[in-house]
């Protein structure tokens, strides 16, 4: 047996390194019980914990850490370039935790987009019951239809989905208020003919239709179960009470690294401001604006239903505050205002009216 084919040894950390991961594992536990919202600690205790097992050896067993969310399943810390790489985006993740709880928007808003699946890896948790077609009735309908799939799939690529393109379909006209790029078909647009002028090759064919399929999943924003997409709007409402900030236990290490950086900054986006009933309802429904509720009847009909925002008009002035206001408006909305009195008045006196 040759060297290569070997086994090759696992690499073991120092024991200073073991100590740095379980500071930083110590700590973003800790960050996530000072989160303001409720989902948020729960969804991100359950990520931190799920990621540190992952390289985490089990007992009585010598087969390899499983890392479910990494690229190779299965690839333990083989090197100390990996243990340093893991250890910067672990302090990178502390730093952002840290600053929304401090209050930074900014933030504050990546958290909550992770936590509701906006982004990141529940994303896409979220949407593979909607990436997969109807199953068939019956064992005859199953052959003929993975007889079909496959031939055209092999010819021309996959297709899009009913559930996504029913989703992608409902969120084209709602794009207003999702922060990202727009969605500007939901098929792809493969040509009939080359730049040559000859039929397009099917090798293109399939690769145009893979790609538009990839980036419709990149830009489809996921719907919610009926229960957390109740949640978030009795949230959004202020339907749902919320208890603020949880104050810092003593001897936790309370973050003061931003005081003497950001605070001299006048007021702004970019600084640290005080979270309060109002404004985290604020951040709420912006991200509910975002969220969606789909469910499909008994005749396979879909129904989606998007977030609205809870103040859907001007709060009426009070009679003393409002008299004034359209005071020289017309029925038709024309204004008889300083300048049209003004000119009213010097056509009078070159007429000698009085």
């Amino acid at each position: 047996m040759s060297a290569s084919s070997a086994k090759q040894p696992l690499y073991k950390l120092p024991h200073a390194t073991k100590l740095q991961f379980l500071h930083i594992y110590r700590r973003l536990l800790r960050e996530t019980t000072y989160l303001p919202d409720p989902w948020a600690r729960e969804y991100w205790r359950n990520y931190i914990t799920s990621r540190f097992d992952a390289y985490h050896p089990r007992q009585n067993d010598d087969s390899k850490p499983k890392d479910p969310l990494a690229k190779e399943p299965g690839r333990p810390i083989h090197s100390s370039q990996r243990a340093t790489i893991l250890l910067r985006s672990s302090r990178n993740f502390l730093r952002t935790l840290c600053r929304a709880n401090e209050g930074f928007p900014s933030a504050l808003t990546v958290v909550l987009r992770h936590a509701y699946g906006r982004t990141g890896v529940r994303k896409y948790q979220l949407l593979q019951p909607y990436l997969a077609h109807d199953p068939p009735a019956d064992s005859a309908s199953l052959q003929d239809l993975m007889t079909q799939k496959v031939k055209a799939e092999n010819e021309q690529g996959p297709s899009v989905p009913e559930g996504l393109r029913v989703i992608a379909v409902a969120q084209k006209s709602h794009n207003t208020n999702i922060p990202s790029t727009p969605i500007r078909r939901v098929d792809a647009l493969v040509p009939e003919k080359n730049a040559w002028g000859r039929p397009m090759p099917l090798c293109r064919v399939r690769n145009m239709r893979r790609k538009h399929l990839s980036e419709l999943i990149e830009l489809v924003m996921p719907p919610l179960s009926r229960s957390e997409w109740e949640r978030l709007r009795d949230l959004a409402l202020g339907q749902h009470p919320w208890g603020g900030f949880k104050p810092r236990r003593a001897g936790s290490g309370q973050n003061v690294w931003h005081r003497t950086r950001y605070l001299s900054r006048p007021r702004g986006s970019s600084g640290p401001r005080q979270m309060t009933a109002r404004s985290m309802r604020r951040e709420w429904e912006r991200l509910f604006l975002q969220c969606s509720l789909i469910e499909k009847d008994a005749k396979g009909k879909w129904t989606i239903q998007w977030g609205r925002l809870a103040r859907s008009g001007v709060p009426e002035l009070a009679a003393d505050e409002s008299d004034g206001i359209f005071e020289g408006v017309d029925a038709n909305l024309k204004g008889r205002g300083y300048r049209s009195e003004y000119n009213r008045l010097k056509l009078k006196e070159a007429r000698g009216e009085k």
